[in-house]
């Protein structure tokens, strides 16, 4: 195996129709709640969960967390679905995680918590008991790296598949039963033309070798991304009914199965079972420089992103500026198998160790 690994995904269409499967994304995320589709992940949060939900008192904003989402919590506060805006620190020990005592301490009625699931894990136990008691308080759960951390426990999930799948956009509110009961009806979201361009997850779905040119185009529609109206592609709809959820989840946690062994145990940010039950988007890294190490093994192919290259400001959460560019993401995803894997593992142990040797290691 020589090829790039990792990279955001190409155009998935699915296994045939009929076939594959016997139960797809959109069925497994959408079923039996009510759903609305948006542009991307930032505008289902501002336009939706406020609009739906809002407006909160205060939107309390994870310290760890990308520029995107700040700027998501911000256009929610200048469209009026919050009156402000604060910052909570994550759990001082264990995988990342909401404090949930800082969180009991400071929650007011009508405030709202944005929770993220990191990398596909579920926060903590202890938060979701507190979820579950104070329900003078909207939850958010923030599913944009999570294809299925478990079942819901807040009032509304919001999705960014094109960040797990092989889609080119979108962005989805789910309003749960707890949500829904008191959300109010939002306007169905205006279609938009077809692109100028091909998207560039059809680009590299046409030409997977033509890493030069799909790349930079992806680079810049990302940098394009904001707040604004507008319903998903059509396609992505339909990619999402036709993606095989369970297969999906089998071929991640099956690599993670494989990789995770091969890593060096100080190299790991958090503790994580071999198979997980929740379905991992990589294997997160702790490194003293995430970009350096990121370009070292790109050199090589291996293409592993930093969370995040442009983080949101971690307020008093110490334990979030301790991991400003820190963290390196590596890549696990279905189009993967163990081959792969065990070159994951090589490139980062030559980087690591600044060899230029990139022979897979033995299984």
């Amino acid at each position: 195996m020589t090829g790039a690994i990792g990279g955001f995904l190409p155009l998935d269409p699915g296994p045939p129709l009929g076939k594959g499967g016997r139960e797809s994304v959109a069925r497994r995320w959408f079923r039996g709640v009510r759903h609305h589709g948006f542009r991307n992940g930032r505008s289902a949060l501002a336009l939706g969960a406020g609009a739906a939900l809002g407006p909160f008192g205060m939107l309390w904003m994870p310290g760890y967390a990308c520029r995107a989402l700040a700027d998501a919590a911000e256009a929610a506060l200048r469209l009026g679905h919050a009156r402000r805006l604060a910052t909570y620190p994550l759990a001082l020990e264990g995988a990342l995680s909401p404090d949930p005592r800082f969180l009991a301490a400071h929650l007011e009625p009508g405030d709202a918590v944005l929770v993220i699931s990191y990398f596909g894990r579920p926060p903590s136990a202890s938060l979701r008991r507190l979820a579950a008691v104070r329900r003078d308080v909207t939850w958010i759960e923030d599913r944009a790296g999570a294809l299925w951390p478990g079942p819901a426990w807040g009032d509304a999930l919001l999705y960014s598949p094109r960040k797990l799948l092989g889609v080119s956009d979108g962005g989805y509110l789910v309003l749960t039963p707890r949500g829904s009961a008191r959300a109010r009806p939002l306007p169905e979201q205006p279609a938009r033309p077809g692109p100028a361009e091909a998207p560039p997850a059809l680009r590299r779905f046409e030409h997977e070798g033509g890493s030069a040119a799909w790349f930079p185009a992806y680079r810049a529609a990302e940098g394009r991304m904001a707040v604004s109206p507008g319903a998903p592609a059509r396609l992505t709809d339909a990619l999402l009914a036709r993606q095989d959820l369970r297969a999906i989840a089998a071929a991640r946690r099956a690599n993670h199965a494989v990789l995770r062994p091969l890593i060096p145990p100080d190299l790991l940010l958090e503790p994580a079972p071999d198979r997980p039950a929740w379905v991992p988007q990589g294997l997160p890294l702790r490194v003293p420089d995430a970009a350096a190490l990121s370009a070292r093994m790109a050199e090589k192919g291996v293409f592993c992103p930093v969370m995040w290259p442009d983080p949101a400001d971690p307020g008093p959460c110490a334990r979030s500026r301790a991991l400003k560019n820190r963290v390196l993401l590596l890549p696990l995803d279905q189009r993967y198998g163990g081959e792969e894997m065990r070159r994951v593992a090589s490139v980062l142990e030559a980087a690591v160790s600044g060899t230029g040797s990139a022979a897979p290691l033995a299984a």
